[in-house]
């Protein structure tokens, strides 16, 4: 890993010598159609493919020294990744820490026990709806409730029984769809969501089995220190349009906490073929400045490319590039003495509270 100690001073803001490596990308293939996600909302364009090692591995000597956290994942379901238990293996000798995110339905027992193998550090089980028309109109997921509960807890035996300390998200996305539920009248599930009563099936108000309800009664079965829950807010990858058309009350919350993105000032991503781009946001690489086929990170963040956006970002004219023009956090949708704001170093922090959490009560038991 390259040392980052010394910062560019860049007008009113201080620019590493390395960008923070928010997320690396093993592949953009999925098979969901997730309602919040431009990429299932058919909006990618962009060739499919999966990372290769070497690129793997040269993006992981770019990380600066400080940086600890790999998150493998971007727009694409990352566990698809034919060799993703040998690049969660790679993570871990890099003497860095690896986080994926998946959807339980993808999981069968060779992939949870490859995964679980590997040993990264946090898994984020992404659980959007909790009846099976639910999770069919959220993500286009065929496989019932009930099933993907199983395929979860599978993987949190194979996980317990394993030497592998590997903390356990469940992860939900505020939507309309769980925060009323609905009643699946077809499903054996839609009675007994393993477990999850929707109430008196003559009762039409009861028969909604609300997200919170259901987040209740999957923290009842998994009470251990190992196993977290998370609620995120609906942002729709900066799009406000499919926050519109997938939450309740719209974009006013989002808006009202919102700060300015310094992304072009703080971090980077990078795609599957190599290409670096400057947003978790950006699906279709809209705004590829270099790839680390031909030049190292370090130059890239110093090009000519990336200061041209630094420029705009500056200027508060972020509505001239294609991927800002429509994202609620791009700096022209905010005043000028609003500062540009950097999250990543603030989200590693939380992860790594959570993972110190976890073996911190793991101990205690």
């Amino acid at each position: 890993m390259v040392k980052m100690s010394k910062y560019i001073t860049h007008m009113d803001m201080s620019i590493p010598q390395l960008p923070y490596i928010y997320e690396i990308e093993p592949t953009n293939h999925c098979p969901y159609t997730c309602i919040m996600c431009p990429r299932g909302a058919g909006k990618m364009a962009r060739l499919t493919g999966y990372m290769n090692l070497d690129d793997f591995a040269r993006v992981l000597t770019m990380f600066p020294e400080e940086q600890r956290v790999v998150r493998l994942h971007h727009f694409g379901e990352a566990i698809l990744h034919p060799q993703i238990d040998t690049m969660i293996k790679m993570v871990d000798r890099a003497g860095l820490i690896s986080v994926i995110s998946l959807n339980p339905s993808t999981l069968n027992e060779n992939i949870s026990r490859k995964i679980v193998d590997a040993g990264p550090g946090i898994v984020c089980f992404s659980l959007d709806a909790f009846t099976d028309s639910g999770l069919m109109k959220v993500r286009g997921i065929k496989k019932t409730y009930h099933k993907c509960i199983e395929l979860m807890d599978s993987f949190i035996k194979i996980a317990r029984n394993s030497d592998r300390n590997i903390v356990k998200v469940i992860q939900t996305v505020a939507l309309d769809e769980n925060s009323r539920g609905s009643h699946d009248t077809q499903s054996d599930s839609s009675d007994d969501l393993n477990g999850i009563r929707s109430g008196n099936a003559g009762n039409a108000k009861s028969s909604y089995c609300t997200a919170q309800k259901a987040l209740d009664e999957l923290k009842i079965k998994y009470p251990e220190p190992d196993v977290f829950f998370y609620s995120a807010d609906n942002t729709g990858f900066g799009d406000l349009d499919l926050v519109e058309k997938t939450k309740t009350g719209g974009s006013g919350p989002l808006l009202k906490n919102a700060s300015p993105c310094a992304a072009p000032f703080s971090e980077v991503s990078v795609l599957w073929n190599g290409d670096v781009v400057l947003c978790c946001y950006d699906y279709d690489g809209f705004n590829v400045v270099g790839n680390i086929r031909y030049n190292t990170l370090e130059e890239i963040w110093k090009g000519n490319s990336i200061e041209r956006v630094r420029e705009i970002f500056l200027a508060r004219s972020t509505d001239r590039l294609t991927l800002c023009s429509r994202c609620f956090l791009a700096p022209h949708n905010f005043r000028y003495k609003i500062p540009l704001c950097e999250k990543n170093w603030r989200e590693e922090r939380v992860l790594m509270d959570l993972i110190s959490t976890a073996n911190r009560l793991i101990r205690s038991e």
